[in-house]
């Protein structure tokens, strides 16, 4: 009997190490590359229409376009995975959006917090959203292709200096946001696009 429990147990431990290494491929590129694009749209409007940068409005067209990525992303992505019926998939799915929901509430609550203090404090935004966006892609890394780390350590600088600029009143600018989740997502999107190539190739 004892026996028995110990293959039981060793089988449980494999499927663990099997289930972490297998790679979560529900970001599709091209979805992450329509991300991309449409921050640097977002930036490109902002200038245009000159709106103040520490205005309400400014910040406002950020959330909405930000909570209208999440809601692309994560609404293609369960689609997809519902659509295959496999209770593997679903629930390794599951895994990897559990991963980036403390990173996804941090940002909402530090957002709502500083909104509601009304005080000089909304220039650091840009620099924390970037670096939570960051945290949150390493904290999903073990179930991502590996260079995605490269991605999340690009927002982890970038966030850095956005901080830093805080200093010049230039964090909350548009290209500051447009550069960093543009060319954040746009990276991310190759990286995606050459892992499904070498697996397919």
């Amino acid at each position: 009997m004892m026996d028995v429990n110990k293959a039981v147990n060793q089988i449980s431990e494999i499927h663990r190490h099997l289930a972490k290494s297998e790679v979560f491929y529900g970001y599709k590129p091209k979805t992450v590359l329509i991300v991309g694009i449409a921050a640097f749209v977002t930036a490109a409007v902002q200038t245009w229409w000159i709106i103040p940068a520490r205005s309400i409005i400014f910040l406002l067209q950020w959330l909405t376009v930000g909570s209208a990525i999440i809601v692309i992303i994560g609404g293609n992505i369960i689609y997809n995975y519902l659509k295959s019926g496999s209770n593997f998939e679903i629930h390794q799915m599951s895994k990897v959006f559990l991963q980036f929901v403390p990173s996804l509430m941090a940002g909402f609550i530090i957002t709502s917090v500083i909104i509601l203090l009304e005080n000089s404090a909304i220039e650091f935004l840009p620099g924390i959203w970037a670096m939570l966006f960051g945290l949150g892609i390493f904290s999903m890394r073990p179930y991502l292709p590996r260079m995605v780390g490269y991605a999340a350590l690009f927002y982890l600088i970038a966030g850095s200096v956005l901080l830093y600029l805080v200093r010049y009143n230039l964090s909350f600018s548009p290209w500051g946001m447009g550069l960093t989740f543009g060319i954040g997502h746009l990276f991310a999107a190759l990286i995606l696009h050459l892992d499904i190539e070498r697996k397919t190739g």
